[in-house]
């Protein structure tokens, strides 16, 4: 079962678009409302963001299922059905529960929403709140196309609708709109992007019905059993951030803050670009059934993801480091986050390098595997943190983490890490890291010579990846030169 690289284009283009849209459109806000009342909006919408993860891991467990048994339409029938009545009505407890919040944390604050700005905070409060509830419920409509394999039109979706929120935010920006306007064009994007999901699924899978009737219990249970294991993963994973931050302000001058949270923010959306253009792997590895079928895609797609996750982090992490650094300095005036990005680079860069590992035994249905292996991770950063080894950091955590996964690997697919490693080309990966460690060592010893470091280190990573870049452009050239794509753009 091999992962389509259009499937992996598209989904790269989905994640790119709207990223660049939303710092153009960040800053659109910013001259439209000000500090103060975008910052009220950005108060509010962080609850539902905080909501829109608590879905109890059923969204990337119901792809997984519709996957495995997408040739058995009465039993996809009965997953997508108990996953809309399901979304239904957590929807509607979390909407509960984040308007209670909201209620407690900000609406009784006058020093966080002042008493002048009190009714238009609660009426853009109830726009976020449906915008949120029917996102929510929607996505287990994307998680139809998604587990059928089917990526290019949810991303062709997801990229319209982007650039049709980026266009409502510059007529914003025009006419000098309020927050109202704001909260109302989500709603409308929202409300579109669902009907053109809703549209397109009766069309390609006319044979699936959502009702009430084909929800049941049995499913449920199927399904929380994975699903739980998920959402503890997620929760493990979320503790890492506020962690690091803690014991940062704790231990350290709290000035260090914002610069980890720029550092870091750089740091996930290269690694979120990564995970998100190769997110296809999960429907592919939930069909796989037979230890000849893991070695098949382990040796196949698992060694090709990871020699390009390995090419992808020199470049992103290497070759353009001084573009960042420049950032830091100019733009965002923290010197140290130059420094933070580049310890970060290290545990992002062998994440992505892992990353088909951790999806394949989570697709496997191995998810209680990684609740051990994500606990240990975060023991171990807080560990290294409280002692002081900050470049350490997750590093070894996440080392360790890959070696534990390749011995599981090995009792339950039979593969060598010898044989898989040597594949992926794993020395390119260490001397990568002899450069950040290099770098951020000399950084430390002349935090006045940024600018020279940064230059050597970007010209010695790109040497060491000059060819990948190379095939890269190529491998971009003919995928953009198929009449699919072209037709589109």
């Amino acid at each position: 079962m091999k992962i389509d690289d259009k499937d992996s284009l598209w989904l790269s283009i989905q994640y790119s678009i709207p990223l660049v849209l939303s710092l153009i459109g960040l800053k659109l806000n910013l001259l439209t409302f000000g500090n103060i009342n975008f910052g009220i909006w950005i108060l509010l919408s962080s609850i539902w963001g905080v909501g829109s993860s608590l879905d109890l891991g059923f969204n990337i467990s119901s792809i997984k299922f519709i996957a495995q048994y997408k040739n058995d339409t009465f039993k996809v029938n009965k997953i997508i059905s108990t996953g809309f009545l399901l979304f239904i009505i957590l929807g509607f407890i979390i909407i509960a529960a984040g308007y209670g919040a909201t209620e407690m944390i900000y609406f009784q604050n006058r020093a966080l929403i002042p008493a002048q700005m009190l009714s238009l905070s609660r009426i853009v409060e109830y726009l976020l709140a449906i915008t949120f509830y029917l996102q929510f419920v929607f996505s287990v409509f994307r998680a139809i196309f998604e587990g059928h394999k089917d990526f290019i039109l949810p991303a062709k979706i997801s990229i319209a609708s982007s650039i049709i929120q980026f266009a409502l935010i510059v007529l914003i920006f025009l006419v000098k709109g309020n927050l109202i306007f704001l909260g109302l064009s989500n709603l409308c994007t929202t409300l579109l992007q669902g009907a053109l999901f809703y549209y397109f699924l009766g069309k390609r899978y006319s044979e699936l019905k959502i009702k009430l009737c084909y929800a049941n219990y049995a499913t449920f249970k199927e399904i929380a059993k994975f699903s739980i294991s998920v959402q503890v993963i997620n929760l493990l994973g979320s503790l890492l951030d506020p962690i690091i931050k803690y014991i940062i302000g704790s231990y350290s001058d709290k000035k260090m803050i914002p610069a980890y949270e720029i550092a870091r923010k750089f740091a996930l959306a290269i690694s979120g670009l990564y995970s998100f253009t190769f997110k296809n792997a999960l429907p592919n590895i939930s069909t796989l059934s037979s230890t000849i079928d893991y070695q098949s895609f382990l040796f196949y797609d698992g060694v090709r993801l990871s020699k390009f996750g390995i090419s992808f982090s020199g470049i992103l992490f290497g070759v353009f480091s001084i573009f960042y650094a420049f950032l830091f300095k100019y733009f965002y005036n923290f010197d140290d986050s130059i420094i933070i990005f580049l310890i970060l680079a290290l545990s992002e860069s062998i994440n992505n390098t892992g990353y088909i590992l951790y999806v394949f035994i989570l697709g496997i249905g191995k998810a209680a595997f990684l609740i051990i292996l994500q606990g240990l991770n975060v023991f171990l950063i807080t560990l290294f943190l409280i002692s002081g080894f900050v470049i350490l950091k997750s590093y070894i955590g996440l080392i360790l983490g890959n070696i534990i996964m390749m011995r599981y690997l090995n009792k339950h697919a039979e593969i060598r890490a010898v044989d898989f490693y040597k594949k992926t080309k794993i020395t390119r990966l260490i001397l990568f890291h002899f450069l950040l460690i290099a770098d951020i060592v000399f950084l430390l010893k002349a935090p006045n010579k940024w600018m020279f470091s940064q230059i050597v280190f970007s010209l010695f990573c790109l040497g060491l990846f000059n060819m990948e870049i190379k095939g890269m452009l190529i491998i971009l050239k003919n995928a953009l030169s198929s009449k699919r794509i072209a037709k589109f753009i």
